[in-house]
């Protein structure tokens, strides 16, 4: 492909509107676009990491620009007439702003040049950022350094220089070029910082880069890919990672410039508060399943972490040496919670209550949620878990429940086969483990296991 260096886009690079006359227009192709060719243009064809240009000519969209064979195409989505004179419209925000990434590009592979010796083998402005890739890796100390050093050139306000040496000139220059050139060069400096090669457009000066941000590294083919934005794309960046750097220090009451050591606490602290659940779990089942029964029914307050009960039914099961059954009242219309019930700070644990196996009605559960737990009274606490079971099981209302079934010896096909006749339970296990959902009344229940497992204990376990 020859380059014209004559185009108008090359002769005015800040040119947003011009005059052409269409020398010949093609189409439509597959995709339904028109291919036009303009005998001079300011739109800038797609080449050497650069996007093509895109704007209007006399109201019509052009969608992109680019070289087919030595031509400069612009792809249009209706046709115009060959011989017909057209006015020329480039998005000249978008070009301003692609002219400023790859001005800024140069900068930073001439300093990474000079510095580490890295040769700058890829280059890509996408629309939302740009990609470099260098064939030698960066520590993150070494990135920092090219990145400063590139902003410091743009804060000396260095002009650009244009240049086409002639043969002879080119072989006295130190520039850079990712392949090697044959016939005409073209020159961009940037005084001080780097000589290379281009077709691109460019600024004419580096403080119009406005600011140069290196956001990513990544390995990449035994070198590095660093992943930059420059000017508004830098400042669009600021903005949004400003903007959640505020809400995140207004959800944790810090200083939007100081949550890091607020928030790297968090991690340990979450460990070392889930180290505390599990023991004092594992500390409630060791004394609820400290009687002689081997068989377990826990009422659970909703506000027990789900995710644990797997873990909770298996080691009550293990602990107890036989069956344990987690029951776990679903949070919906039937559940009515009170704001106190749902507080965590606090764990009482009700003492083991020996049920008559005879007894069958929603008296027993009424018992429950009139006992004494750590020697205080939780009849008349409405809407603790204890007392919405307590008054669904009193009027006959259905309960949604999650159900943990686990045992040390059984196999327990054969009970959750009930369950699915009697209370349409939907889950699945295998063995000695089964866990699902099911809706019933909460006495009915109680009884179904009862009858199920001869001896059973029922437990409430509640949080407050």
């Amino acid at each position: 492909m020859q380059i014209n260096f004559e185009a108008l886009f090359y002769r005015e690079p800040y040119c947003s509107e011009f005059e052409a006359e269409v020398l010949r227009c093609e189409g439509p192709d597959e995709e339904g676009k028109f291919h036009l060719v303009l005998d001079d243009t300011a739109f800038y064809p797609e080449g050497g990491g650069q996007p093509g240009d895109r704007g209007l000519l006399s109201g019509v969209k052009v969608l992109d620009t680019r070289y087919e064979g030595n031509e400069i195409v612009h792809l249009t989505e209706t046709a115009l007439k060959p011989g017909e004179k057209v006015h020329g419209q480039i998005d000249f925000a978008r070009r301003f702003e692609l002219m400023q990434q790859h001005s800024g590009e140069h900068m930073i592979s001439g300093i990474a040049h000079k510095l580490y010796g890295c040769d700058n083998v890829g280059f890509h402005i996408n629309e939302k950022e740009m990609t470099l890739d260098f064939n030698r890796a960066l520590s993150a100390e070494q990135i920092k350094k090219i990145e400063d050093l590139a902003n410091q050139a743009v804060f000396q306000n260095l002009p650009l220089e244009i240049s086409y040496p002639d043969e002879a000139e080119l072989a006295e220059i130190d520039y850079r070029s990712k392949k090697e050139l044959e016939g005409a060069v073209r020159l961009i400096t940037v005084p001080g910082v780097d000589c290379c090669a281009c077709c691109g457009t460019h600024l004419r000066c580096s403080g119009e880069v406005g600011l140069i941000k290196i956001v990513r590294s990544e390995n990449y083919k035994g070198g590095v890919r660093l992943t930059a934005l420059c000017g508004e794309r830098a400042l669009r960046d600021y903005q949004r990672l400003s903007e959640q750097a505020q809400k995140i220090a207004g959800l944790y009451s810090v200083k939007p410039r100081e949550f890091f050591p607020e928030m790297a606490q968090i991690p340990l602290e979450i460990e070392r508060l889930n180290g505390l659940v599990d023991a004092r779990d594992r500390l409630l089942t060791d004394i609820l399943t400290s009687s002689n029964e081997v068989q377990s029914l826990f009422w659970l307050d909703p506000s027990f972490q789900k995710k644990k009960f797997k873990n909770l039914a298996k080691y009550a099961a293990r602990r107890l040496e036989g069956t344990a059954i987690l029951l776990l009242p679903r949070e919906d219309e039937n559940v009515v919670k009170s704001e106190e019930s749902s507080k965590v700070d606090k764990i009482k644990t009700a003492a083991p209550v020996e049920n008559n196996a005879k007894a069958k009605t929603a008296a027993d559960l009424e018992t429950m949620a009139k006992m004494k737990t750590d020697g205080a009274d939780v009849e008349g606490e409405k809407g603790s878990a204890v007392d919405s079971i307590a008054k669904a099981s009193v009027s006959g209302e259905n309960q949604h429940f999650t159900v943990v079934l686990a045992s040390e010896k059984e196999d327990l096909q054969s009970l959750v086969q009930n369950l699915r006749e009697v209370f349409a339970f939907r889950g699945g296990g295998h063995g000695g483990f089964y866990q699902g959902e099911l809706t019933a009344e909460p006495a009915s229940l109680k009884s179904f296991f009862e009858n199920a497992l001869p001896g059973l204990k029922s437990l409430i376990l509640e949080r407050r």
